[in-house]
């Protein structure tokens, strides 16, 4: 993963012939193929690589998946844009980030899981996540 990254962020400012571009995009290609031969192979995988071979994966969750990408990777350029363009210091960066966390928190609520389900039916909280994607 860190290969990846590393080469998508350096592709624009090395060229895509780089070495050093080459090389972190081919290891980052060999440790996913050693990951997903692992996952495959194992009793009780960390992630169900299986899933995306079945027809009855729905494109609701490709679609959620690809918005979460999108969600996880404006959290992370958002400091850098914010600092070079906006001229933000750490401390305004650092509350622009704090936000959106304290949006989706809600208030407590027991922590036992049965009670916790209890309570969540009996109070509607499934409503929460439906109105926070909206």
């Amino acid at each position: 993963m860190v290969f990846g990254i590393f080469a998508l962020e350096e592709v624009a400012t090395l060229g895509i012939m780089n070495p050093v571009i080459l090389v972190s995009a081919t290891f980052c290609l060999l440790f996913v193929t050693v990951f997903i031969i692992q996952e495959l192979k194992a009793q009780v995988p960390f992630i169900n690589i299986r899933i995306f071979s079945k027809w009855q994966f729905s494109s609701v969750l490709t679609a959620f998946l690809l918005i979460n990408v999108l969600f996880m990777g404006t959290l992370y350029l958002l400091p850098f844009y914010l600092s070079a363009e906006m001229k933000f210091n750490l401390a305004t960066i650092g509350m622009y980030l704090l936000i959106p966390p304290l949006n989706y928190r809600h208030p407590q609520y027991p922590f036992c899981p049965l009670v916790r389900s209890l309570w969540s039916q009996m109070v509607c909280r499934r409503c929460l996540p439906v109105a926070y994607c909206i």
